[in-house]
């Protein structure tokens, strides 16, 4: 499927999952190693990293029990070099409008969803931006628990609506990646080894 036939992250009405935060589990770390084999096995010499992100990716932050996974590719196109071993496994292509360097896959027949896929050039904009709010948010319990008390509240207001939740922590997370710049210049950040 291309990603002009593909229907849009955003088309339609907000998927009728509620948005439900659950205290960190341990064992999301070793259900991403389990995906992450999974790609890797599939996807062989397309793919340069595979990294856990998201929020459940940081120890000790409320969470959906959803994993998310990054996926950086030597090259973002031609895309058939993903697509299809990811189709293959049964992954969906939901292109994001807002991103048009990042492709989101997920298991359209996935109740309730478990894994979300971002595929992303290695060394872009949104492969560093990613790492780094996780990487920062790991490194800063303060912000973790403002971040954590923000979404806790974002999903009893928005608990039926994903796109209302995602949007209204916006201005949080884009002030805390300013903030994580910064942190990333004083303390020399980089990306370290790849989580898989």
């Amino acid at each position: 499927m291309s990603v002009d036939d593909a229907p849009s992250l955003r088309e339609g009405p907000p998927e009728p999952e509620d948005v439900v935060i659950v205290l960190y589990e341990p064992t999301w770390p070793l259900r991403f190693t389990e995906v992450a084999c999974e790609l890797r096995g599939a996807l062989d010499g397309a793919v340069e990293r595979i990294e856990h992100i998201g929020s459940t990716a940081v120890p000790g932050l409320p969470a959906k029990d959803v994993i998310d996974v990054q996926v950086s590719v030597a090259a973002f196109e031609p895309a058939d070099a993903y697509d299809e071993p990811l189709t293959g496994l049964g992954y969906e292509l939901l292109p994001d409008p807002d991103e048009p360097q990042h492709s989101f896959y997920r298991r359209p027949s996935e109740r309730p969803r478990r894994v979300n896929i971002h595929v992303c050039e290695c060394g872009s904009a949104w492969e560093r931006r990613h790492l780094l709010f996780r990487d920062y948010l790991r490194a800063s319990p303060d912000v973790r628990d403002a971040y954590a008390r923000l979404k806790n509240e974002m999903s009893v207001r928005y608990r039926t609506n994903r796109y209302d939740y995602t949007d209204a922590k916006g201005p949080f997370i884009r002030e805390v990646q300013q903030t994580a710049e910064q942190w990333a210049a004083a303390s020399a950040w980089s990306p370290g080894p790849a989580d898989a």
